[in-house]
């Protein structure tokens, strides 16, 4: 239970931070209170529970804080809707890439406008390349396009999902120029790469539809799926033994559970 409550916890202080807004100075000033009953009471199990849920309100309160987007003159959201562009950045992530077109996950570094001026920015821009050449992460691109925000429809705001990962721009009809490769993090760029090769090793190993499986279980990449297999676990409510986050997940509530047993001495 007491998993539970620290995540009801962390729930209500991101409503309370929603609600309210806080100055994240106060946040740390009230964060002093908790603390202070979790070394005075330690002994009482009861007061160590009513503390570090005190605490985990006001870290959820301080993660909605540090969620909400703030632009200025540097920020390439800033910019969105004001015609073709030329943004020079990084590929910040691993492509997504598909049967036709890869995802591209752009880290801004300037930007020029249509009357030539240039800006250095900062923010992501998502780019939705042709699916050759390939492009990886850490690569250095100069992209030419009409830097848009994201829409929203009917039934559904595009817009309102990619804010959730951190994207508040699109970058359409690019005209890409690769400048440099290995401008990434060494230890992503590393892991990316053993990413690739273990890929490459169960395709040699499996045949399809077996690899795309395996893959998709122990690597989290679906996109080789073929659309009537990844249909079939839809209708039969089993999509989730492919998505490798839900094994993540157990993981970390184990972690948790753990240490709220040496804690607060329950289970």
């Amino acid at each position: 239970m007491t998993l539970v409550y620290l995540g009801i916890a962390w729930m209500a202080g991101i409503a309370l931070a929603a609600w309210l807004v806080p100055p994240p100075g106060l946040l740390g000033l009230a964060a002093l209170i908790p603390l202070a009953g979790f070394l005075l009471w330690r002994e009482s199990a009861r007061a160590r529970l009513l503390s570090i849920c005190g605490l985990a309100l006001l870290l959820g309160a301080g993660r909605c804080l540090l969620a909400r987007p703030r632009f200025d003159d540097r920020s390439l959201a800033t910019y969105n809707d004001q015609g073709w562009v030329t943004l020079t950045g990084v590929v910040a992530a691993e492509p997504d890439v598909r049967a036709t077109y890869a995802n591209l996950r752009v880290q801004a570094e300037t930007l020029t406008l249509e009357d030539e001026s240039q800006r250095q920015v900062h923010g992501l821009a998502l780019v939705r390349a042709a699916r050759y050449p390939e492009y990886r992460y850490g690569d250095r691109l100069e992209i030419r396009g009409l830097l848009e925000t994201p829409p929203e429809f009917a039934d559904f705001s595009y817009k309102d999902y990619l804010a959730r990962q951190g994207v508040y721009s699109l970058l359409r009809r690019p005209q890409i120029t690769l400048l440099e490769r290995g401008q990434g993090n060494p230890f992503w760029a590393a892991l990316y790469a053993f990413k690739r090769r273990a890929q490459d090793t169960i395709a040699r190993i499996l045949p399809d539809p077996q690899a795309a499986l395996l893959t998709g279980i122990l690597l989290g990449v679906e996109s080789g799926i073929p659309a009537d297999l990844m249909a079939a676990f839809s209708a039969t409510g089993t999509t989730h033994i492919i998505a490798i986050s839900g094994f993540n997940i157990s993981i970390i509530a184990g972690l948790f559970t753990a240490l709220s047993a040496r804690l607060f001495g329950q289970r």
